[in-house]
């Protein structure tokens, strides 16, 4: 393929020198120190650069740094959610706490720099070329100039990963040009500033946005677009996923990866029978869906939470009825394929699933649709170039039929979402350090890196999230309420109020971390 560049860079171990990324610090003799510096409470420490993440624990302890204690800071890089405008650069860190060493991200607000790493004298080490990292074999020049200071860390604290770059030859003008057309790009009623005043997206006689999918879905404004497309924006461990290659790779993805994806959700221990009669388990199923599909079973199984969630939905039940009484009894859909913009999507899916003969259709068994799905997914998406979530939302690969309309989601955070959802699912089995392999976009005439909007980060009624009981206040009784949510995993409807309300980390789940932070903001800690 003319317009892929191939370039394999293996990261290294982190000595003495370190490029530190977003801020543009210059190439360091050693690590930075930093002191916490907030205002009374201690400094909480997160998984990822950015609000939204899951908060570290040591020993089944909030790891929590108090104020004046140091740390040590192993790299710097640019938040990757919506607290981007109060919090834009974070630190990777690495600390004591409670007699452990500790990692993880704290926000740059609260930490003052006391020794920048550097000697006397200052420069390069002797003898380390530009654009290298000091100790390894990793060479920066290899990478994208806009992308190395993004990646530098990355590639030192995983030298197992491997990453290509994807020379698209697009403008990036252009590009934003084209995914900004009404209808492609869509966001949820729960993000109010996140919405486009675009002719047909909102009508300044009433000061109502126009829905274009459901009554849920609303045009996304240009800037978050432009976010969500450039890649520096989520160059983080977590949301670097969203580039993973999508195909399958025997002997790297395992039945017990695929095991640890499927927990908490309706697919957990549970069986269904094949076409031959044979009594499976989903885990199973998805695993044979990748071998004859050639998808990644990882992909395959997080691509179906992320579509019918966690406890399933109409498109997995085989009783659904349709909002015209059309009965779809018998079938299943459980990818959402042919769930266009409408208002009934899962009756448009499960039609789609009911009629014609391709990809192992009529869907009549969950068995069916799961390989059935994965043969489509491979054959339209993975296998012609659009194999990575980026792609899949964002149609830059023109092998197949073109460019921009190929596109498989129009929810413009989905490939960031399942980015976060498939680090955990590798941090949880084990698998974070095996080889993986990152395929990344590059666009002509990239501008500077854009932030998010502000947003409300209330329920769609304006409640503050973690009103639980929706009383107007966040007390004690929400406590109770989010933790036997929490117990139970209660993932309920993105769009739904209660599930805004209980999400108190707005992680897309409910957890032991959404009653962690719960209980900081009743005390005042947050």
């Amino acid at each position: 393929m003319k317009y892929l560049k191939l370039k394999k860079i293996f990261g290294v171990f982190l000595t003495c020198t370190l490029l530190f990324v977003v801020c543009m610090l210059p190439a360091a003799a050693g690590n930075m120190i930093g002191r916490v510096d907030t205002a009374t409470s201690p400094l909480r420490v997160r998984m990822g650069p950015g609000t939204t993440h899951d908060l570290v624990y040591s020993n089944k302890v909030l790891v929590q740094i108090p104020k004046g204690d140091y740390i040590t800071i192993l790299d710097t890089v640019p938040c990757d959610d919506s607290s981007a405008s109060s919090n834009p650069i974070w630190y990777y860190m690495t600390a004591k706490f409670n007699g452990a060493t500790v990692k993880g991200y704290v926000s740059a607000t609260y930490v003052t720099i006391i020794d920048d790493g550097s000697e006397e004298g200052g420069g390069q080490e002797p003898g380390v070329d530009e654009g290298q990292v000091s100790g390894g074999t990793a060479d920066l020049s290899e990478v994208p100039d806009i992308y190395k200071p993004y990646l530098a860390g990355i590639m030192v604290r995983h030298p197992n990963w491997k990453f290509e770059f994807f020379y698209t030859g697009l403008d990036w003008n252009t590009v934003i040009k084209n995914e900004t057309t009404l209808g492609r790009s869509l966001t949820s009623r729960t993000r109010d500033g996140y919405r486009s005043k675009m002719l047909g997206a909102y009508n300044p006689a009433t000061g109502e946005y126009i829905a274009q999918d459901g009554s849920s879905w609303f045009q996304a404004a240009n800037a978050v677009v432009e976010y969500y497309m450039d890649p520096r924006n989520s160059m983080t461990d977590a949301r670097i996923f969203q580039f993973e290659r999508l195909s399958y790779e025997a002997g790297v993805q395992t039945l017990s990866g695929i095991q640890n994806i499927l927990k908490g959700s309706f697919m957990e221990n549970a069986t269904i029978l094949t076409d031959d009669g044979r009594r499976v388990t989903y885990a199973q199923a998805i695993m044979e869906a990748a071998q004859t599909s050639g998808a990644s079973p990882y992909h395959l199984a997080a691509r179906i939470i992320q579509e019918v969630g966690r406890n399933g939905s109409g498109s997995t039940s085989g009783t659904y009825v349709g909002k015209d009484g059309t009965s779809y009894a018998g079938y299943y859909n459980f990818y959402n394929i042919g769930a266009s913009s409408s208002a009934d999507p899962i009756a448009t899916g499960l039609s789609w699933a009911k009629g014609g003969t391709t990809y192992n259709r009529p869907w009549t068994s969950p068995y069916k649709s799961i390989v059935g799905g994965a043969q489509y997914i491979a054959r339209n998406y993975i296998n012609e170039g659009q194999d990575t979530q980026y792609l899949q939302k964002f149609d830059v690969e023109s092998e197949y039929n073109g460019l921009y309309w190929h596109q498989y989601m129009t929810n413009i955070e989905a490939a960031y979402s399942e980015s976060n959802t498939m680090y955990k699912n590798y941090v949880q089995s084990g698998l974070l350090e095996s080889e993986i392999i990152f395929k990344i976009p590059v666009y002509n005439n990239m501008p500077v890196v854009c932030h998010l909007p502000d947003f409300a980060t209330g329920d769609v009624r304006g409640n503050r999230r973690g009103d639980a009981n929706d009383d107007g206040s966040v007390s004690a009784a929400d406590y109770a309420i989010v933790k036997d949510a929490a117990v139970e995993f209660d993932y309920i409807a993105t769009d739904g109020n209660t599930f805004i309300a209980r999400d108190v980390n707005d992680d897309g789940a409910i957890d032991a971390f959404d009653a962690a932070e719960l209980d900081l903001i009743i005390h005042g800690l947050k």
